[in-house]
């Protein structure tokens, strides 16, 4: 799903086709042998190689950016989930890489990227330097590195900032038995880890035997809190309406009994 707001892709054992509102895409491929999966480093695009030199690229931004193209060996695009008609036929450039790889394999190159902006508390700093990190293992990062996500850069011993660079690499290089997670936080939300996060041990969690169904029991279950959300907007919108009808009417009814001379007519 390429959503704006909602981003995901998870392998299903067996998928049914819709009977209506289901079209055919990028029939180029139809027939071809998938050579290889990968995807592009430090970016949230998965790279499909087919035996015909085709490339089918999914680019999960969560943003209005997200979309699938298919790709020649040039790079130029065949065909486009969205915005087909002025993309189809242009050259595809590859974006440039939010995060520099040497900012998490060399601690030099980190830490002048981490303490750019003296103004900034650890969390922002941390996250604005390498924006893969999102808000939840940025917490868990400085949570491992026991530093206070509050305090200003300059604050920070060197010692400190090794920890954190020391944690980083680990984020990034987990081990290799990882276990899916799905957290239940307080508020009701959940949040989805392939490894442990400590900064939440006080929260509930369930454990999974992939990361592929990890990732589709949390779609599942944000899919249905939104559904339930949209009937819930749907009932109050209807209600309130309702409420604002019987308010006029008691308005107009209270100011008919205060007339003096309603029993004239």
């Amino acid at each position: 799903c390429i959503d704006p707001k909602f981003n995901y892709c998870f392998l299903s054992a067996q998928h049914i086709r819709a009977k209506s509102n289901s079209v055919d895409l990028f029939k180029d491929i139809n027939g071809a042998l998938v050579k290889k999966v990968t995807i592009v480093s430090y970016e949230r695009i998965l790279r499909f190689d087919f035996s015909n030199n085709m490339t089918l690229l999914i680019k999960l931004y969560n943003t209005s950016e997200s979309n699938v193209l298919l790709v020649d060996a040039d790079n130029v695009i065949i065909e486009a989930f969205k915005q087909n008609k002025s993309l189809r036929r242009t050259k595809h450039e590859m974006e440039t890489t939010r995060s520099n790889p040497r900012d998490v394999l060399e601690q030099g190159v980190f830490e002048r990227s981490f303490a750019a902006d003296s103004s900034k508390s650890t969390l922002v700093a941390l996250k604005h330097s390498l924006p893969l990190l999102g808000q939840h293992l940025a917490k868990e990062i400085l949570y491992r590195a026991d530093v206070d996500e509050k305090v200003k850069i300059p604050e920070l011993t060197n010692e400190e900032v090794q920890k954190i660079f020391h944690h980083v690499q680990n984020i990034f290089t987990p081990p290799g038995d990882r276990i899916p997670r799905i957290y239940s936080l307080r508020e009701g939300a959940k949040v989805f880890s392939i490894f442990q996060l400590s900064h939440l041990t006080d929260c509930t969690y369930e454990s999974f035997e992939s990361i592929n169904d990890g990732i589709r029991s949390f779609v599942r279950n944000a899919l249905s809190v939104n559904s339930v959300g949209s009937y819930k907007h749907l009932l109050e919108s209807k209600l309130g309406r309702e409420m604002k009808r019987l308010q006029r009417s008691l308005e107009q009814m209270t100011l008919e009994l205060n007339d003096k001379h309603r029993g004239e007519y």
